[in-house]
């Protein structure tokens, strides 16, 4: 499996640019900075499982958006599921 690309400026324009082509609204943040937890959503977080977790066996994991997922429509944090969407 080949490893994730992460590049936080590559990843903001692709956003923009995607948005502007479908003509839909660009809710991500313009920086990528989450509102609700401060983590970059362009970048790789890494998270520790708890020693509960390893009890069952669960093994680390990765959150953020790669480069190539920037390609889509964002409309959430990776890292805590906040949505960006005001209703």
């Amino acid at each position: 499996m080949a490893m994730k690309k992460y590049d936080v400026e590559e990843s903001i324009q692709n956003q923009e640019e995607y948005c502007a082509s479908k003509g839909y609204p660009h809710v991500a943040p313009r920086d990528g900075i989450c509102g609700n937890c401060g983590l970059q959503i362009y970048s790789a977080v890494y998270h520790e499982p708890t020693e509960f977790q390893k009890s069952f066996g669960m093994q680390g994991w990765v959150t953020g958006f790669s480069t190539e997922e920037s390609k889509g429509l964002v409309t959430w944090c990776p890292h805590c599921i906040h949505s960006f969407i005001q209703w």
